[in-house]
């Protein structure tokens, strides 16, 4: 199995002890457990002293957040606030680090009491509850902070047009399906710019008793199509085997937006260029969230969805 790319040190009682100075005046902070499971992040949890106690969860971003620079603890921090003020179920933003205590750029939330719900009982009435939730971000209004704070989705704007990706290419399918991309992108429909996730799948969700309570993990929102996200989570439950998930999951969030998607087949085939050259990265991710494959089952059924959409061609979805 794949290891997880990055978890930064445990914090060391002088960190905390900055920390709880200017989070938490006047209490201390304890560690209490590591969050694992994710790629991009260390999570931990951490608990105030004194009575009532509270719990803090601590963020610290790995080697692709710049720790020469601020990016992206304000962006979440400014994301997070603004999917709140318009209603998005989000953790709260309680610190940032400006200061500098940790090594690695740093925010701190409200913790949430929720897990991820990657095995659900009621696969429909998950898959809805995801569409409405997608819905809710993607209606947040934007004003020109938004798109100063938060980098836009842009089809074509990490590429040349022409020659695949140095992640793509080496995959045996890589070539086909960039040519797939580029045929699709040719053919897109300009959409209103929407805020968006940009990594939103169902193990960035917090549920209890098959209840959604947030969307966390907000280090990369973007401004742009809201297919990106829609294509992006269905491709997510195909991996693991639940396209019938995945297709309510579509099909609830464009009754409930009224939205076509006319862009659906470009972002999917973005999705699935996301984990080349090899998808085994992403393993670790799917076993911790409960998903009981190998390795090679998973690289087989990314495979098996890549040719299935290179055999749809580049017609858009009806």
């Amino acid at each position: 199995m794949a290891e997880i790319a990055h978890y930064a040190p445990l914090p060391t009682s002088v960190e905390l002890q900055a920390l709880a100075a200017q989070a938490t005046p006047g209490r201390r902070l304890h560690h209490e457990r590591r969050i694992e499971g994710g790629l991009g992040c260390t999570m931990d949890v951490l608990k105030t002293s004194g009575s009532p106690s509270r719990r803090l969860v601590l963020r610290r971003y790995g080697p692709w957040g710049n720790p020469t620079d601020d990016h992206p603890a304000p962006v979440e921090a400014h994301a997070l606030d603004l999917a709140a003020r318009h209603g998005v179920p989000v953790p709260e933003v309680l610190w940032v680090d400006r200061s500098k205590i940790f090594a690695d750029p740093a925010i701190v939330i409200s913790y949430i009491d929720g897990v991820p719900l990657t095995n659900p009982s009621d696969p429909g009435g998950w898959a809805d509850q995801l569409a409405q939730a997608a819905a809710s971000i993607h209606s947040v209004p934007l004003g020109d902070p938004d798109f100063v704070m938060i980098e836009r989705a842009i089809p074509g704007s990490n590429d040349d047009g022409v020659n695949p990706p140095e992640e793509v290419a080496p995959h045996s399918l890589g070539p086909a399906l960039w040519e797939a991309v580029l045929a699709r992108r040719a053919r897109m429909v300009p959409e209103e710019d929407c805020f968006l996730h940009a990594d939103f799948w169902p193990g960035n969700t917090l549920w209890r008793s098959d209840h959604l309570l947030a969307v966390v993990d907000w280090e990369t929102p973007a401004i742009g199509d809201p297919a990106l996200d829609i294509a992006y989570c269905a491709m997510d439950m195909r991996y693991v085997g639940m396209t019938g998930p995945a297709d309510r999951f579509i099909e609830t969030y464009m009754e409930i937006t009224g939205r076509s998607l006319p862009n659906l087949d470009y972002w999917t085939a973005i999705a699935l260029c996301r984990p080349m050259p090899d998808i085994v990265k992403w393993h670790p991710s799917f076993v911790a969230f409960g998903h009981d494959m190998t390795v090679g089952e998973l690289r087989d059924r990314h495979a098996a969805l890549v040719e299935g959409e290179l055999a749809r061609g580049v017609a858009s979805r009806p």
